[in-house]
């Protein structure tokens, strides 16, 4: 059995509990008839179906054997409070009824001995559960669709002779006729008030189907009338029907339409379920039981001596009456097992399973709450949950677990919550998931930075192994060299305690991948604020799932999301988030060696709107200088020597591919422009034989001088493109005025003449573009 992580809650409780039904006797694979039968049960289990869990056992499946019973709990010394295996047992292991199905018409010539048979399998599975309180059901596959009428009273006859033979009562005794769709179905009385239908065409054909599937003459029953109501028969009206009619009392029915498919869909949903419906309520007398068995055993318990037994027998009835589909009963119980819970001594040696414990009841009871459409009580007893225990840290030298049980808290929840919103709860834009995966997401944050300072001076596992058997840990929430001295008068070792603490640093260092924790839930969290309405909310969060993969040194990942998230931001014009975000991208596209991202970013970064000093900015035009011609960029200011070698041997297999000339395009419309221009028309309107007359005035904001190489003006007619156009070495230009000092405008006039064709249009500038300079590396 896999260990159960901190804060992690048995996969057995996160599903809707269904009641466990062993089928005996079927042999799908060998018999057509069993193995439609077994389709008709297993198949389309909708939510509208009843929560069973149909297996097939073999005939000589061997059930667990229960425990030895003791009169009290003198003898009882007290080891932990769940034990880990009693959901798995009670789920699929230990049955709530048992059901043999037996092939046997009421006509067999060899009916003696099969009655025989069927009563010794009986037997036999009785004695394979020998102790327990499972019940027992016999279900007869008949061939037969419908009795012969002279044989009604014989088949009364033989149906009680079957029942004394196996020993059970009337109603636990079934006839299932096969058809071709096993619509005919055994009820029992109190069954047949559930028959429906939603119109007069149907009415005759219900007493119908009742009056040719009675065990009785029907030459001695006078035809039923039908009782008009609502949907179905009313409530009250089998007495009504029996007083009426004079019809005998055998407690078993058999229910067979000759055409079920002739019947409304509302008809024939009702037909098949009711089997199910006769052995969900076989199971949920075996969880009464139980039930009672459970609180006969608390009342022998002593408050002062046996805290964790009363609160291990409150689970276990909250439980089982989950299982008995009453969830405002199993409620109550769960709280009272949390109080008394609170009421439990702590210490350093038991904190971790008191806290593991605590979560699966406080998840049961936020379930349960979201189930029962009281979501402010869910609410209300997380934050009651959460306030109880976020001091309980337990040992310094093991926080990190600390964190990593809360985390769980409010990931859990937050699954919860939303499960309830996709059931039909209305959240708002203030409270919904997406708040308790962002603090999971915290918490998980924190866990990282506390392993790292935590478990940073250990090298290596202790020499025993001391999370030896962890996986078959009696309880949940316990340490393995802890598990061995629970109920002895044995004092912990020390330094047993302190080797096994060390054991878990080890493991916490080497075996967690704590980013691959954190990503996960910082994503869910952004789907919900995304599906809430909440930008900023959304950006903030997927900064910090790009920060975690770059400190991850998935640096393609990080530099994708925050080139995203960087259109905003620059939009909203926010200095010191935007600086911050463009040094991370940065860094990711320096160490990814990405060559448009590092010269885009590289060139933002050099303007004097980002903040930064000059150094780093001179450092950082500088590198993207290179890269322009070709060469590898400088050493990224503050990069640690690991990160270089790595970002070294990228940037030459990135280089190896580019061109010795490189030309990169870069799109500096909706970054912050480190070389801005302006354009300006001498007039607002002009003849069309006057020329045009258009100055340019650039403006480098970067600490260094930036040698340009050509100037290009691009208008919204392209015919006009090659009028303004500024190469070096042109004799027209000025000298050096294609060599950008910071912080000196340099202006361009340009003049030509429009076209006749133009007239009455207008003439914009769409953009201008700036060639960098290449230097001759010939030499």
């Amino acid at each position: 059995m896999k260990p159960l992580d901190i804060g992690e809650v048995p996969e057995e409780l996160k599903t809707r509990p269904k009641a466990f039904v062993a089928f005996i006797g079927l042999e799908p694979q060998a018999n057509n008839i069993h193995a439609a039968i077994w389709d008709a049960f297993s198949n389309n289990r909708g939510p509208d179906r009843s929560p069973l869990n149909f297996v097939i056992l073999p005939d000589k499946h061997v059930f667990p054997k229960p425990k030895p019973k003791h009169p009290s709990y003198e003898w009882y010394e007290e080891r932990g409070l769940l034990k880990s295996n009693w959901l798995h047992k009670h789920l699929a292991e230990v049955p709530a009824v048992a059901i043999l199905f037996f092939d046997m018409d009421w006509d067999d010539p060899n009916w003696a001995d099969k009655r025989n048979d069927c009563s010794a399998k009986i037997r036999a599975l009785r004695a394979s559960l020998q102790g327990r309180n499972t019940k027992v059901a016999l279900v007869l596959v008949q061939n037969n669709l419908s009795i012969p009428v002279g044989d009604n009273m014989l088949a009364t006859e033989r149906a009680h002779a079957l029942c004394n033979a196996c020993e059970i009562p009337p109603k636990a005794l079934f006839v299932l006729p096969y058809s071709d769709h096993l619509f005919g179905f055994i009820l029992r009385r109190c069954d047949l008030r559930m028959l429906a239908t939603s119109g007069p065409a149907t009415q005759p054909r219900i007493p119908q189907a009742v009056r040719k599937c009675n065990l009785f003459n029907p030459r001695k029953t006078p035809p039923l009338r039908w009782f008009p109501g609502r949907v179905g028969l009313r409530s009250g009206c089998l007495s009504e029907i029996h007083a009426r009619q004079n019809l005998p009392r055998f407690p078993c029915w058999q229910l067979h339409h000759p055409r079920p498919e002739l019947l409304p869909p509302v008809l024939q949903t009702t037909w098949r379920s009711r089997l199910e419906t006769a052995f969900q309520e076989i199971t949920q007398g075996y969880y009464l039981n139980e039930c009672k068995r459970v609180k006969a055993h608390k009342d022998f318990a002593n408050k002062n001596t046996h805290q964790q037994l009363l609160i291990r027998h409150q689970f276990k009835i909250a439980f089982l009456h989950e299982l008995k589909q009453d969830p405002g009963v199993a409620i109550r119980h769960y709280k009272q097992a949390y109080v008394d819970l609170l009421e439990l001594k702590t210490s350093d040696a038991n904190i971790l399973e008191v806290k593991t414990v605590a979560g699966i009841l406080n998840y049961k009871l936020c379930q349960l709450a979201f189930m029962q459409n009281i979501p402010l009580d869910a609410i209300h007893q997380f934050r009651r949950h959460v306030d109880i225990f976020k001091d309980r840290i337990g040992n310094p030298r093991l926080a990190f677990e600390h964190s990593a049980w809360l985390s769980k808290q409010f990931s859990h929840f937050g699954d919860l919550f939303e499960e309830a919103v996709s059931f039909g709860l209305t959240a708002i834009q203030t409270q919904h998931p997406g708040f308790y995966y962002q603090q999971a997401a915290n918490h998980a944050l924190a866990r990282k930075e506390q392993a790292a300072r935590l478990c940073k001076d250990v090298t290596s596992p202790p020499d025993v192994n001391m999370l030896e058997g962890e996986e078959s840990l009696e309880f949940y929430g316990q340490r393995p060299w802890q598990a061995k001295v629970q109920g002895r008068a044995e004092a912990l070792d020390p330094q047993f305690e302190d080797l096994g603490i060390q054991a878990l640093q080890y493991r916490e260092k080497t075996q967690v991948d704590h980013s691959g924790l954190v990503v996960p839930l910082l994503s869910s969290a952004v789907a919900q604020f995304k599906k809430y309405r909440c930008p900023r909310m959304k950006r903030h969060l997927m900064v910090q799932i790009a920060e975690e993969y770059y400190s991850s040194s998935d640096y393609d990942k990080a530099l994708s999301i925050l080139m995203h998230v960087l259109w905003d931001y620059r939009a909203e014009r926010w200095r010191p988030l935007v600086s911050n975000i463009l040094t991370t991208a940065l860094k990711c596209a320096y160490l990814s060696a990405s060559v448009p991202a590092f010269l885009m970013l590289g060139l933002e970064f050099a303007s004097s709107w980002i903040q930064g000093t000059q150094e780093e900015k001179s450092s950082i035009q500088t590198s993207v200088f290179n890269v322009i011609e070709g060469n590898h960029p400088v050493a990224f200011p503050g990069m640690s020597q690991s990160c270089m070698s790595i970002a070294d041997a990228a940037w030459k297999q990135a280089l190896s591919y580019q061109p010795r000339e490189p030309l990169q395009n870069l799109d500096m419309d909706h970054v912050i422009q480190s070389v801005e221009c302006k354009v300006q028309f001498g007039h607002s309107a002009f003849y069309a034989d006057q020329r045009v007359c258009l100055k340019v005035f650039i403006r480098s904001n970067c600490p260094l001088p930036i040698k340009a190489s050509g100037l290009k003006v691009h208008f919204n007619n392209q015919h006009y493109n090659n009028f303004c156009i500024v190469e070096d070495g042109d004799p027209a230009a000025a000298i050096g005025s294609l060599h950008l000092v910071p912080r000196r405008t340099q202006s361009f006039s340009f003049a030509f003449l429009p076209r006749s064709c133009d007239i009455n249009s207008d003439v914009q500038v769409c953009a201008h573009s700036l060639k960098e300079r290449v230097r001759d590396t010939s030499d």
